[in-house]
């Protein structure tokens, strides 16, 4: 708002800039006619033949004030010019600040009215048999989502797939994804369906997983799912959701990892 009246404030001070200049030409115009009347006046006075001198006086008055009157005509014609120049800028203002709340009132109603499928953490294995996780693939805003896919990863691991990278900024993630579930529609308003990773046993014959298993107990590793959710909402954009969860000793339930959940 402050922008907005400064920028009316310095159109006020343009305006009123070119009405002090055209009205100072205007009347330079009156003053140059007065005293060319003034010199008229004096030059037919002194003229010697008197008819000759009405001749004069008259013709040349007549020129005068023809010339004279061109001239104010002139002026007059650029300071309406100048006036209806101005008017289309701030038609052309206007039209612009229009359209740019019409685009805003445009992106507001999709963001209010748009799909948003997310994944939510439904429940868990048994952590003594085995370990799982159910997701809640959830479409909670005011319309459907269409062609939804769900690609996703899972398994015991010492880092998170998604982490920053060193000495930067930068979020960078494991991009392969080994399932794909093919969900269809999702109808709105929490509308969900249930996905699950394949199951994992906590005690198998085997030493390999026995000992991930023992490095889970000690905290060492946690079990993890990951993965993107594509869709499509009615406004014929793609859109996609990124998730990450995490189950540990010190989160039994299941979390969400620090990074990589996002929505697009």
């Amino acid at each position: 708002m402050v922008e907005e009246n400064q920028a009316a404030n310095n159109a006020n001070d343009t305006n009123g800039g070119q009405q002090y200049r055209y009205t100072g030409e205007l009347k330079n115009v009156f003053i140059a006619g007065a005293w060319g009347l003034i010199g008229l006046i004096l030059v037919a006075a002194y003229w010697p033949n008197l008819t000759e001198r009405m001749k004069f006086f008259v013709g040349t008055l007549w020129v005068l004030v023809t010339a004279f009157a061109v001239i104010a005509q002139v002026v007059i014609y650029r300071k309406q010019w100048a006036v209806m120049e101005d008017g289309l800028k701030r038609s052309d203002a206007s039209i612009d600040l229009s359209k740019q709340s019409i685009a805003f009132a445009e992106q507001s109603a999709i963001y209010a009215q748009r799909a948003y499928v997310v994944a939510k953490i439904r429940d868990i294995g048994e952590r003594d048999e085995t370990l799982q996780f159910r997701l809640r693939i959830e479409n909670s805003g005011n319309t459907p989502a269409n062609d939804v896919v769900v690609f996703f990863s899972y398994g015991l691991r010492n880092k998170s797939p998604h982490d920053k990278a060193p000495d930067s900024e930068i979020v960078v993630y494991d991009s392969g994804f080994t399932e794909t579930e093919r969900l269809g529609l999702i109808a709105p308003n929490g509308s969900y369906q249930v996905i699950s990773t394949p199951e994992i046993s906590a005690i198998a014959p085997g030493p390999v997983l026995t000992d991930e298993y023992k490095r889970f107990e000690s905290g060492e590793l946690a079990y993890y799912c990951w993965g993107r959710i594509v869709y499509e909402d009615i406004f014929n954009k793609k859109r996609h959701t990124d998730f990450c969860f995490l189950q540990s000793i010190a989160h039994p339930n299941g979390y969400p990892c620090q990074y990589g959940n996002s929505a697009m």
